[in-house]
């Protein structure tokens, strides 16, 4: 018996007498090996529990908990089944602790449980395709294309507006696929500058560069083996990266930054962007042969301003947000759910879900009343609700609005409102539908209107970082170029 098989059976052992909180111990492959006391009875399970798969218990395969394991500061949230106190199972905080020999080679890991009454989380397996809650009709349709093409290794192109749940959609695609046991590994292409867009998504080799870890980086594409990498915001790779993108759809290789040694990639791709993919390539922006690759299969997610379902969803958010918070789901005013209805959600779920958490904190469990609701939504800024005439910027369902990229909350200082000889025109009223560029400077129109010029707050209501947004005007001709 070799020194590091000794040395996981005590550690075997031990854990199944001496450590006093719920644990586990899982071998390299993700056979249950070790349970205490304590994880039997949290998990009730009984002997039952040993030489099960993590992935039966967890909803993962190994590839995952390796990932979280080595992570050091990522936890495992997932639901399990029933113990002797939650019917239907419960939510487990997972904390996991590595396994490795003297040559960093990983042979087990180490699973802490921690039941977590105050939030549900819900595990991969149990979301799928109805963590895309609704019944409008076109996200059904999405849902039932999508999920056959899940069946297939066809890379996927989702295109929708920022906030839909493009993300969600990818998992969904994921968990209905062939590869639903590996890992599920996802990138923002526009949250990274190119560099270190690169070093992230292709690995670099040990001393490729400053700083570099010593022991080098596999990358996303190294991490997502034998899974599904997601490409969010594709449209923002730069076109150097691009081309090893399609080399690696062509031929399956790849080499990380500071390496001559080839790789062989082995994911399925899932790519999403909130622009306008044909314009781009039209424009020469982006690659017309790396457009045909990643479009094995092209699908769209409905704003949230065209479905017709909104009062379900409303409350369906409302509903998790206060299950979240260990809340009973409070009643919304008539005026307030009015406001909502009649908003146009620029920034569609993720922007709704933060306007209900808003109201039910201020609300302190009570009726979501008009005040409660952020200024944007309740009609505190101008523009910002319908007025029963269509306004511009409005599509109907099937038809992709260009977004931007959503890189994160911009922290730096307010900016300033622009000169009045750059200020934004208001576009002249026409019969002639517009166009997909005119709908983005109409919407970036808007909302540098609503916030008064100040550009730092308007791309925090599109939900894009300032220097998009500076980039974005530019573009639209309301800001002279720099020289």
């Amino acid at each position: 018996m070799s020194k590091a098989a000794e040395a996981l059976l005590l550690l075997a052992t031990r854990l199944s007498t001496a450590c006093p909180s719920p644990c586990l111990m899982i071998e390299a492959g993700g056979r249950l090996a070790v349970a205490n006391d304590a994880a039997r009875e949290l998990l009730g399970l009984g002997d039952d529990l040993v030489g099960r798969s993590a992935h039966d218990l967890f909803s993962v395969g190994w590839r995952e908990l390796e990932l979280i394991a080595r992570d050091g500061d990522a936890d495992l949230l997932t639901d399990v089944p029933g113990g002797h106190d939650v019917p239907g199972g419960h939510g487990v905080r997972v904390r996991l602790e590595p396994i490795t020999d003297e040559r960093d080679t990983l042979r087990g890991v180490v699973a802490f449980l921690d039941a977590t009454r105050s939030r549900r989380p819900r595990s991969r397996a149990t979301r799928g395709f109805t963590a895309l809650f609704g019944t409008d009709p076109t996200l059904e349709t999405t849902k039932q294309v999508a999920e056959r093409f899940a069946a297939t290794l066809l890379p996927v192109l989702l295109l929708a507006e920022t906030g839909t749940g493009k993300e969600l959609l990818a998992r969904a695609i994921h968990d209905a696929g062939p590869r639903r046991d590996e890992p599920f590994v996802a990138i923002n292409c526009g949250a990274l500058s190119p560099h270190l867009l690169e070093s992230e998504l292709f690995g670099y080799a040990p001393g490729a560069f400053t700083g570099a870890n010593r022991q080098g980086h596999d990358g996303k594409i190294g991490a997502a083996r034998g899974g599904t990498l997601f490409l969010d915001e594709v449209a923002e790779m730069p076109g150097p990266l691009q081309s090893l993108l399609l080399r690696v759809l062509e031929d399956g290789t790849y080499y990380r930054v500071g390496d001559n040694v080839p790789r062989q990639a082995d994911v399925r791709l899932v790519c999403a962007t909130c622009r306008d993919l044909p314009e781009l390539v039209a424009e020469g922006a982006f690659r017309q042969d790396l457009y045909y690759r990643i479009n094995g299969a092209c699908l769209s997610l409905p704003t949230v301003r065209t479905r017709n379902d909104l009062p379900a969803l409303i409350h369906h958010l409302l509903d998790e947000l206060a299950s979240d918070e260990n809340m009973t789901p409070p009643p919304i005013a008539p005026l307030a759910l009015e406001h909502m209805l009649r908003y146009t959600w620029p920034g569609n779920v993720r922007q709704l879900k933060t306007a209900l958490r808003h109201g039910l904190i201020l609300s302190a469990g009570g009726t979501i009343g008009l005040e409660h609701l952020p200024a944007e939504v309740s009609g505190g800024l101008p523009g910002s609700v319908m007025s029963g005439a269509v306004p511009p910027g409005v599509v109907t369902p099937g038809v992709v609005t260009p977004g931007v990229v959503t890189p994160g909350v911009d922290t730096s200082p307010i900016a300033t409102a622009p000169p009045h000889d750059t200020a934004i025109p208001t576009r002249a009223p026409t019969s002639a539908p517009m166009t997909l560029r005119e709908l983005e400077a109409e919407r970036l129109r808007r909302a540098v209107d609503a916030n008064g010029g100040n550009l730092t707050r308007a791309a925090r209501q599109l939900g894009i970082a300032r220097s998009t947004l500076y980039r974005r005007l530019r573009r639209h001709g309301f800001l002279e170029t720099s020289s």
